[in-house]
């Protein structure tokens, strides 16, 4: 009998364990991620709500305009090889069309009358500008349960035409 017991007794210990839910505050979870991944810890942390395929599509963009704008930085150094010219109006065009589908998506789901979601959280850092950096801001998004942390950079990037 002692064993019965002893038995339900363990059962029960093991399924309270692996229903454990993580209470602690997102910005102390984050910052677990973010050193894990020997990256920077934050400050502050912002909840992001809409919709999960609008907001990939406009990382996926601004992901491709960070190498864009960075190629354009060189250009302004030395002239582009052919393959980097190549590859700056791939990311552009790319970035383009991530853009313009985030955008179709978003007007989409405003016609259902999707109702908003919670995706996950985010927060920025800025990048201080310097003799070899133009600056900018980087932003670190990460999901719902603190799996991963994706890292997406986007160049303060200014022309001036006179």
């Amino acid at each position: 009998m002692r064993n019965i017991i002893f038995a339900i007794l363990l059962l029960f210990s093991f399924s309270r364990v692996g229903c454990k839910k993580d209470n602690r505050p997102p910005l102390i979870r984050a910052n677990e991620l973010l050193r894990k991944n020997h990256l920077p810890e934050m400050y502050e942390i912002d909840s992001v709500f809409g919709y999960e395929d609008v907001y990939d599509h406009k990382l996926s963009a601004s992901r491709f305009s960070y190498i864009r704008d960075s190629l354009r930085m060189i250009s302004r150094e030395r002239e582009l090889t052919e393959e980097e010219k190549e590859l700056m109006g791939e990311f552009n065009s790319n970035s383009d069309i991530f853009l313009r589908t985030s955008k179709e998506l978003l007007l989409e789901h405003l016609k259902k009358g999707d109702k908003e979601e919670f995706i996950g959280y985010e927060c920025a850092m800025l990048d201080t500008a310097s003799a070899t950096s133009p600056g900018g801001v980087t932003i670190y998004s990460f999901d719902k349960d603190f799996k991963k942390v994706q890292v997406t950079k986007k160049l303060d990037f200014v022309e001036d035409y006179y």
